[in-house]
């Protein structure tokens, strides 16, 4: 069977988009001190698969915001004891197209996550390269752009051994071992970071941007249990670091759950209520999370009212 003309053109565009971030990823490295490192190609195929599972996962998103939009009015409707006659067109966008987009994509958002680290690692990569261009009164903001983006490859190593989906449940003492690792390699980059507020930070930077290829390249050839060398990791065996974030996630959800009972309780209106639920967000997640807020609205979407 012949592949469809839009389905080729597709396939180049992704491919073109995936060359040219593996472009840009080798002449950052050339910038902060590693012009001889050409990305190896489970790298580049861990890229390519990523940008895969990122388009499909967000046709999945749409399609189940556009589902949940068709049983927010079908909802409605019956609470308002009015007739339900959407129309071929709307059931069409609506539910038909939706639901037949996505049962396809159901592998997406997990098949993504499976290459989280390596994508978070080349982003890391790069703003540490823009760090080390930008100087004056950029470099601040920039530093801070590094630090976020490290941020987020620290999340992803706490969430490899979720996401590789290598360990099958009841293996206590993998999961153990895989955490243990875990918290080395995030005490690793953190003593690396925090360099940039001690050494010269071009140094401090080029030795950061190590670290972080090395974990790109373990985590693409899928090796999360050896994410970084023994020789690197052993000086912080003793070295306790934690993922908070599903406590933190919880607590947002408390907040919200709480601020619904009370406006409740009070018996304001639609609006008013959802105002409150909304500030009370906003205000738990930034503390929570801070400049990453935004990662948890998809927890506020759940107690939106219909």
């Amino acid at each position: 069977m012949r592949t469809p003309g839009p389905v080729l053109a597709y396939r180049r565009r992704r491919t073109k988009a995936v060359e040219e971030q593996i472009d840009a990823v080798e002449r950052a490295l050339g910038v902060l001190g590693y012009p001889w490192i050409s990305l190896p190609l489970h790298i580049r195929v861990a890229l390519r698969e990523y940008q895969l599972g990122d388009t499909w996962a967000r046709v999945q998103k749409f399609c189940r915001l556009m589902l949940a939009y068709y049983g927010a009015m079908y909802v409605t409707a019956l609470v308002r004891n009015e007739p339900w006659n959407p129309g071929a067109m709307v059931a069409f966008l609506f539910f038909t197209l939706p639901l037949w987009l996505i049962i396809p994509t159901f592998w997406a958002p997990r098949y993504r996550r499976r290459y989280l680290l390596v994508a978070a690692c080349v982003a890391a990569i790069s703003a540490c390269a823009e760090a080390r261009t930008k100087g004056g009164i950029l470099r601040p903001w920039v530093l801070q752009s590094v630090s976020s983006e490290v941020a987020a490859v620290e999340r992803a190593i706490f969430r490899a051994r979720r996401d590789h989906q290598t360990v099958a449940r009841g293996r206590h003492f993998r999961q153990a071992d895989l955490r243990r690792h875990a918290e080395r390699v995030v005490a690793a980059l953190r003593a690396a970071e925090g360099r940039l507020d001690v050494d010269r930070q071009d140094v401090a930077l080029e030795a950061l941007s190590g670290l972080l290829i090395g974990i790109a390249s373990s985590a693409g050839a899928g090796r999360i249990g050896a994410l970084l060398p023994e020789s690197i990791t052993d000086r912080y065996k003793d070295v306790r670091v934690r993922d908070w974030e599903v406590l933190r996630t919880a607590a947002v959800a408390l907040a919200i759950t709480g601020a619904a009972v009370a406006v409740g309780l009070l018996g304001l209106e639609e609006a008013a209520a959802w105002a409150v639920i909304a500030g009370v967000f906003m205000l738990a997640a930034l503390a929570a999370f801070g400049s990453q807020w935004r990662r948890q609205i998809p927890i506020l979407d759940l107690f939106r009212p219909s």
